[in-house]
Order: structure tokens, then sequence, then C-alpha cells
């Protein structure tokens, strides 16, 4: 009896103990590293979000360097063209170019030249999440990745992400072109490269 009387005191104890190491940690050592969701993050450089099932970790900077990244997210992606019922018949994009003008996937093409990443295929996203000139790379496993601009947005887009959903668009001058590149598909991942202009 005076055993488990004994036994039981020093569970109260270790209890105690663990709870006051737990407020020092939190309030006096102030840890570069902290514990979310099983994951240790980097205080510094980290914080840890979450868009629907999947967990975002997101750098607290808007442009990445060093060929680093600002934001990944997994999402569907599918492929538009002028052609498309709601679509502009002009091939005109929802977006302005840095420098103001319009664009047009059937003058100017499916392509844009942007001044830090070169020729890059251009996109519609949410642009209340993705604002216009952000750049990300697509990656479906198995293919190469794919360096995009968003210029371009749906409605579908903005709903999916009033649900914390992503789902980017990729242009096309045609509709033959993107199913023989296959790149479209759900789980696909999306690395922020730039959020906007």
């Amino acid at each position: 009896m005076i055993l488990k009387f004994i036994f039981f005191i020093l569970k109260l104890l270790r209890v105690q103990s663990f709870i006051i190491v737990s407020i020092m940690n939190l309030y006096l050592v102030k840890p570069k590293y902290f514990f979310v969701r099983n994951e240790f993050i980097n205080k510094e450089n980290y914080a840890l979000n979450s868009y629907g099932k999947k967990n975002v970790i997101t750098r607290e900077k808007k442009v990445a360097k060093n060929n680093d990244y600002v934001e990944i997210f997994v999402g569907r992606l599918t492929s538009y063209s002028p052609k498309c019922k709601g679509c502009s018949s002009s091939g005109n994009v929802a977006c302005k170019t840095k420098n103001g003008k319009s664009f047009s996937l059937i003058k100017d093409g499916q392509y844009y030249n942007d001044k830090e990443y070169g020729k890059i295929r251009i996109v519609a996203a949410a642009t209340t999440k993705f604002k216009c000139g952000t750049v990300m790379e697509i990656k479906k496993k198995g293919k190469t990745p794919v360096l995009a601009v968003v210029l371009d947005t749906g409605g579908s887009m903005r709903n999916a992400w009033k649900k914390k959903k992503v789902w980017i668009d990729l242009a096309y001058t045609d509709s033959k072109t993107a199913k023989t590149e296959n790149l479209t598909g759900r789980k696909i991942e999306f690395k922020v490269l730039r959020y906007g202009w």
C-alpha cells in the first residue's frame, strides 16, 4: 500500500515537472524550433498553414531566391484554349502585362517573356490568391517541370480557392497541343516562385 502511494506521488511530480518545463520553454527559452502537426518547423524561416487536407509550408517572403520557392500547393491542373466556352474569342487574357498592355493568346501565343524568368507559359488561376504576374513551377510526376505566369483567371478557379482548393488552368493556342503534352491531372505540385509583378 505504501509503495503504491509513493509511485502515485512520483507520477504527479513527473507530470508537474513536465508542465513547468513546457511553460519555461514557451515563455523564457524561446526555442529556435517548434513542434506543429508532427513536424519540427524552424521559427525563423517557416510558418505552417493548412489548406484543406494538405499542409503547406509558407516561407515568410514574397519572392524566391536561388531557385527557392515561396509557397507550395498540391492541386488540379486543366488546360484551355481561346476557343473554350466562356473564353474571349479574341484570345485576350484577364490580366495586363507588367507594362500595362493587353495580351492575346491568338496574337501573342501561349508563352510570355518575363524579365526575371524568361520565356514561360501562361496560366489562369484564382487571382484572389495568385495575383496577376505570379510565377509558379508546375510539376507532374514523370514530366519535366513547366514555369508559368498567372495572366488569366476564371470563376471556377476562384470558387475552388474559396474552399481552399487549388485549380490552375494552363493556356494553349489550340486544344490539340494540350492532349499531346499530357501535363494536366490531379495531385499536381505548384511551387510559387513569385507573387505578383
